[in-house]
């Protein structure tokens, strides 16, 4: 059975040009493109792709707020890292795929690779493990910590959804891609488990916001069980 980069690799997907990423990810969608299809990787390039064929309703994919939401879920993201890499493929994956979850993971709280294999005094590849057993610690005051630090980009995007009075989106009553990628984040911190999902209601000073995101998107995510 080919594995699915194989399936890729024949169906002539163009791989990132950023080395820092994975070459093949998902979500893929192929889009007809004269007798045949053209495969796109990166929910943005898919997203700029839809716009073009489908351009109403805009996703307002270039506007100033959009930039400034997605730029803020970067840095939450930076700040909770370790905890999305070490319980992902606990919470999700089937443990067939812990082996390859680690092994490119790993990579990632590692920023020398070269370490891995180092006898060096002072240069210790961390595990998942090892990073899972330091979250975990003093009752996850690690993790506390984390979601500590992402609080403050949690209430700015709250203020941005506020700003705007006709709400519940960004831009008021009309959704954006910024919104469909932070109600996908939003959704992602649920399904890890009500533990990282109470942290993340506890970093921030006003969920409000983020809560009214989610029932206004209601019907986008009914179907959040396949």
């Amino acid at each position: 059975m080919a594995s699915v980069s194989e399936h890729w690799l024949n169906a002539s997907l163009q791989s990132f040009p950023n080395a820092d990423i994975q070459l093949y990810t998902v979500p893929t969608i192929a889009l007809p493109d004269g007798e045949g299809e053209k495969y796109i990787m990166n929910s943005k390039d898919i997203a700029e792709a839809l716009e073009a064929a489908y351009p109403d309703p805009p996703l307002l994919l270039d506007s100033a707020l959009s930039k400034g939401m997605i730029e803020l879920q970067g840095k939450i993201w930076d700040a909770i890292e370790p905890i999305i890499l070490t319980h992902v493929h606990k919470r999700f994956l089937n443990e067939v795929n812990y082996e390859y979850w680690q092994e490119t993971r790993e990579v990632w709280l590692n920023p020398d690779v070269d370490t891995k294999n180092s006898k060096e005094a002072g240069r210790k590849w961390k595990t998942l493990e090892d990073v899972e057993a330091e979250l975990h610690a003093d009752e996850g005051a690690l993790m506390r910590k984390a979601w500590e630090r992402a609080g403050p980009f949690l209430d700015e995007i709250a203020s941005l959804l506020k700003d705007n009075a006709s709400g519940p989106f960004l831009v008021g009553k009309d959704v954006s891609f910024a919104d469909f990628k932070w109600i996908g984040f939003l959704l992602f911190v649920q399904r890890i488990g009500d533990d990282q999902w109470n942290m993340m209601r506890a970093g921030a000073s006003d969920f409000g916001p983020h809560g009214e995101l989610l029932t206004a998107a209601k019907n986008w995510i009914v179907r959040d069980d396949h």
